[in-house]
């Protein structure tokens, strides 16, 4: 399934979504220094501050298990890949109601089946396709 994003935002979609964008680099950029991950977090500051896209963040939408009654937001753990006590590759997922969105961070280089149907600005589309998470 797939949705447009202008059925949301129906006026300067691309900012917006960017914004979205911008939100989950933020959020990540707390669960990595919480965490103490090997991941650095100059090019999370940089594109928060500068408004501009992290070109290693992804995120992913989808339909995942309904949470327990009463629990309307949250989020999982970070999971990470290491190669050589580098961070290249680290999700984690927040969910909101039945919606989940799957934040990825993936290093140059790196070939991940996770990232297929992800969304990134720099992808210049507005189409977001809903994944199967459960």
């Amino acid at each position: 399934m797939a949705v447009r994003a202008n059925r949301a935002f129906p006026y300067n979609t691309a900012k917006l979504m960017l914004q979205v964008h911008l939100y989950f680099v933020k959020l990540f950029g707390c669960h990595i220094k919480e965490a103490n991950a090997a991941i650095d977090l100059v090019k999370f500051s940089s594109a928060f501050l500068t408004g501009k896209a992290h070109t290693n963040v992804y995120l992913k939408f989808g339909r995942g298990p309904i949470l327990p009654k009463g629990i309307a937001v949250g989020n999982s753990d970070m999971s990470m890949i290491y190669d050589d006590k580098k961070c290249v590759m680290a999700t984690w997922i927040y969910y909101v109601d039945w919606m989940d969105v799957m934040v990825m961070y993936i290093e140059d280089g790196q070939r991940r089946e996770g990232i297929k149907n992800s969304w990134h600005p720099r992808f210049g589309t507005n189409k977001i396709i809903i994944s199967d998470f459960k």
